[in-house]
């Protein structure tokens, strides 16, 4: 019984110090714009973001895009949907048939931004 309660002790303080760890991350700031064909998202903080992963619709298995290297600050690009793969499947996203619900930009550093 003790080694299960400090076992559950040990995970509550391991949740606890990464919630807290990612309190203290700067917040991520973007724009976002929705077309029928494309994203267009725009670097809103004041310092760069490197090699972020732009997920639409769901965090855990929605569709994933990992763009490579510096995006700068005040910098706008625009990515066409279909660019878009499933994680598990590797299926492109079909704008005729599915419709962008949600945007998450995760970047080292920063706060996961959702943008709905």
């Amino acid at each position: 019984m003790k080694k299960l309660l400090l076992a559950l002790g040990i995970v509550a303080i391991l949740i606890l110090a990464w919630f807290v760890s990612d309190a203290l991350k700067p917040k991520l700031f973007a724009r976002v714009d929705v077309k029928r064909d494309s994203v267009v998202i725009t670097n809103g903080n004041d310092s760069s973001w490197e090699s972020p992963t732009i997920i639409l619709n769901d965090a855990f298995d929605g569709p994933i895009l990992e763009v490579p290297g510096s995006w700068q600050p005040a910098e706008r690009r625009e990515f066409q949907l279909r660019e878009f793969r499933g994680r598990f499947n590797q299926q492109a996203f079909n704008p005729k048939f599915e419709k962008v619900r949600e945007v998450i930009i995760n970047v080292k550093g920063f706060q996961m931004g959702m943008y709905r």
